[in-house]
This record gives structure tokens, C-alpha cells and sequence, in this order.
């Protein structure tokens, strides 16, 4: 999948999904060949996640990626945050039936 951020674009990316210690889903984008890009997700132990969602890094160096997985049909914006220090981290639905 091609992943077009405000800084840049990637082509060939892939997902590389995986789990927190505390079995909360993880995410991590790679390049074609096989190399991290970023790290899409963010653990936050001490707050409620709802079944089948994800917190995502959406600012600073991952601007841009929360739309980007929404585009290709990988997660939905259920406009819910958390706030966390200065910034606030996006709740979405993982809608990707094969990661649920």
C-alpha cells in the first residue's frame, strides 16, 4: 500500500501488526524492504480501549497516518480522544476483519 504523509510519500508499505504486553493491538507500518517506517499505535495503559480499537499516534512525525489507514479501509475515526500530556491520541475502529 502506498502511505502519503504531509512530509512524504512511501510506496510498498506494509502492516506489521502485533500486541502491547498487555495485549492491546499494536501497529507498525514497514517499507518494502522490510524496514520500520513508524509505529502507528500507542499504548495507553491506564485508559479504556473498546473491543476491537486501537490508539494512534496521529502528530508529529505520524501526521497524517490516522487518515491514511482510514483511506485504505484499515481503521475508522470514532472522533474519540485521550488526552495525553500536551496532545491528544485518536481512538479508531479497527476495521480490517483479518486483525480483529
Amino acid at each position: 500500500m502506498d502511505i502519503n504523509l504531509p512530509h512524504s510519500s512511501y510506496k510498498n508499505c506494509r502492516l506489521q501488526w502485533a500486541h502491547y504486553s498487555n495485549a492491546r493491538p499494536a501497529l507498525q507500518i514497514v517499507t518494502e524492504y522490510n524496514e520500520p517506517l513508524l509505529t502507528a499505535s500507542v499504548n495507553m495503559p491506564d485508559h479504556l480501549l473498546p473491543p476491537n480499537c486501537i490508539f494512534i499516534k496521529n502528530y508529529s512525525e505520524n501526521a497524517g497516518i490516522m487518515e491514511e489507514l482510514i483511506r485504505h479501509n484499515i481503521l475508522a475515526d470514532t472522533k474519540a480522544t485521550i488526552q495525553s500530556g500536551f496532545i491528544k491520541v485518536n481512538i479508531c475502529v479497527i476495521v480490517d476483519k483479518e486483525q480483529q
